[in-house]
C-alpha cells in the first residue's frame, strides 16, 4: 500500500511539474506610438519604422487621423539618448494638413531602448515652433513597432 502511495505521489508531482513548463506568451508585443499633443493624447496602432542601413538612420513616422501627424528622423541611430538640436534630429508635428501648423522640434530628445533587425521602440519628447509662430510641446511620447531595414 505505502509503494503504491509513493508511486501515485510521484505521478502526481511529475504531472504538475510538466503541465507548469508550458506557459504562453503573457506580454503580447503591441505595436503602437502614443504622445500628448498640447496636453491631448494621441494614439496609433500603426506606425511605420524604416532603418536604412547606409546611413544607420532610423525613420519613425505615424498618422493618428487623416490628418494629423508625426515623424521622426535619427541619424546614427543605436540604443541610446539623442538630443534634438545636438544630434541633428528631424521631429515634427502636424496637427491637421495645414503644412503652417506643423511643429518642427527645436529641443528635446529621443530615446531608443530597443534597435534590432525586427524591432525599434523607445521614448521622445520635444517642444518647438509652427509656421505661426505658436509653440507646440510633445510630451510621454513612446514607440513600438516592426522596423524593416533598407539598403
Amino acid at each position: 500500500m505505502k509503494s503504491l502511495r509513493l508511486v501515485l505521489l510521484m505521478f502526481i508531482v511529475f504531472a504538475f511539474a510538466c503541465s507548469s513548463c508550458n506557459k504562453s506568451d503573457t506580454n503580447p508585443l503591441i505595436i503602437s506610438i502614443s504622445l500628448k499633443a498640447n496636453g491631448t493624447l494621441k494614439s496609433s496602432g500603426a506606425p511605420v519604422a524604416v532603418f536604412y542601413q547606409s546611413s544607420s538612420t532610423l525613420q519613425l513616422s505615424a498618422v493618428f487621423n487623416t490628418t494629423e501627424g508625426l515623424s521622426i528622423m535619427v541619424p546614427n541611430a543605436a540604443v541610446g539618448s539623442f538630443d534634438v538640436a545636438t544630434n541633428n534630429l528631424t521631429v515634427t508635428y502636424s496637427p491637421d494638413a495645414n503644412f503652417v501648423d506643423t511643429y518642427f522640434g527645436s529641443v528635446g530628445s529621443v530615446t531608443i531602448t530597443t534597435l534590432t533587425s525586427t524591432l525599434v521602440a523607445g521614448t521622445f519628447q520635444f517642444t518647438g515652433p509652427n509656421g505661426g509662430n505658436s509653440v507646440g510641446v510633445i510630451t510621454e511620447g513612446k514607440f513600438q513597432s516592426t522596423l524593416s531595414l533598407q539598403p
